[in-house]
């Protein structure tokens, strides 16, 4: 399953919008106390660069998460077949067939009629 990735927040929807309108007053426009045109660019930048690695992060963790599915199934069918090959070659009865996670057939519950 897919992680969910993030687009860009209200917030940084409203500063592109608000850096427009500063941009259409003054390319350069200054309103003191470090509020600029070149701060908020510099800010809003910073954010899109931030989501851009976090969506990069999460689609790398999604490919070792199906990795690590595959070699789950892997795991699983190896195991099934060390133990069809060990009933194969010991028989389902043995110790060697137990050995590798095998119930011996002799040590089955048998089903109590009621």
């Amino acid at each position: 399953m897919a992680l969910k990735k993030r687009v860009a927040s209200s917030a940084q929807n409203q500063a592109k919008v608000r850096l427009s309108g500063m941009k259409s007053i003054e390319e350069t426009l200054d309103l003191g106390d470090g509020i600029s045109v070149a701060s908020l660019d510099t800010l809003s930048k910073q954010a899109d660069a931030k989501l851009v690695a976090y969506n990069q992060k999460l689609s790398e963790a999604d490919t070792l998460a199906n990795e690590l599915d595959d070699l789950d199934k892997a795991l699983k069918t190896f195991s099934s077949r060390v133990l069809s090959k060990a009933a194969g070659k010991y028989g389902r009865d043995s110790s060697e067939y137990e050995a590798v996670g095998g119930v011996r057939t002799s040590e089955r519950k048998k089903p109590t009629k009621g």
